[in-house]
């Protein structure tokens, strides 16, 4: 019997209290479950690819605001047809940051 079955068999019989033939059943399903892992097949992790062209891209892809992966090519807003609202952002910013200057009041005399 593995190091690896004994140890769970041991936890499981610190937690409850398992007959003879319960421990059985439980080594045989331990059993089956490392059979089970070894048949299961490993994929491998999918490729980033560029939105448009298709393009395999590296470590470091081109993300956009548009929340999309591209290449060097078709980093640009204006090359993807991006559908990112640039111009609202920037009113947002703008509003924001600036400092409303209006006239001071004059003291009557």
């Amino acid at each position: 019997m593995d190091v690896y079955h004994t140890d769970t068999i041991v936890k499981r019989l610190n937690d409850k209290h398992i007959t003879d033939t319960q421990m059985l059943d439980i080594t045989i399903k331990d059993k089956s479950n490392e059979e089970n892992k070894s048949s299961v097949k490993k994929f491998k992790k999918k490729k980033i690819r560029c939105v448009v062209c298709n393009k395999k891209l590296g470590i470091n892809p081109f993300v956009c605001k548009c929340e999309q992966n591209f290449c060097g090519l078709h980093r640009h807003p204006e090359s993807h047809k991006c559908t990112y609202n640039f111009k609202e952002e920037g009113l947002k910013k703008l509003y924001k940051n600036l400092v409303k200057v209006g006239p001071t009041k004059i003291a009557v005399i």
